[in-house]
């Protein structure tokens, strides 16, 4: 059981890396048009950012839970894991979405993608 928790939270870490990494590429590979230190701002600064930066953001979600995922799973020698992951993946996703507004696209696959993933990854064992 403890190292199926010590998977969970090394996979959460490197979901929450893969995340970070992807989207720090795609700031750079695609620079935000205002300073998004401006909170007036932030609510317009999503119709300025361009569908293959959104498309980055949306796809580090699912190569971070899927990643993280696999890993709990992987040191924590069960298929819970992976499920533990992809809800607190969701919820992270949860979180960003209502502090800055996202479009519903993006809404909707931040939260079915990474529970979708973690399902996969919570495959029943075969006999």
């Amino acid at each position: 059981m403890l190292r199926a928790i010590g998977g969970t939270v090394l996979g959460c870490v490197a979901a929450v890396a893969i995340v970070w990494a992807v989207e720090m590429a795609s700031s750079t590979a695609f620079p935000l048009p205002m300073d998004v230190k401006d909170p007036a701002r932030l609510g317009d600064m999503m119709d300025d950012i361009p569908l293959a930066a959104k498309l980055c953001v949306v796809g580090g979600w699912w190569l971070g839970t899927a990643f993280g995922g696999w890993l709990a799973n992987a040191v924590g020698r069960a298929r819970w894991p992976a499920l533990a992951v992809g809800v607190l993946m969701t919820a992270s996703v949860v979180v960003t979405i209502a502090t800055l507004p996202h479009p519903l696209w993006m809404q909707i696959a931040g939260v079915l993608g990474p529970l979708a993933i973690a399902g996969l990854l919570w495959r029943p064992r075969r006999a």
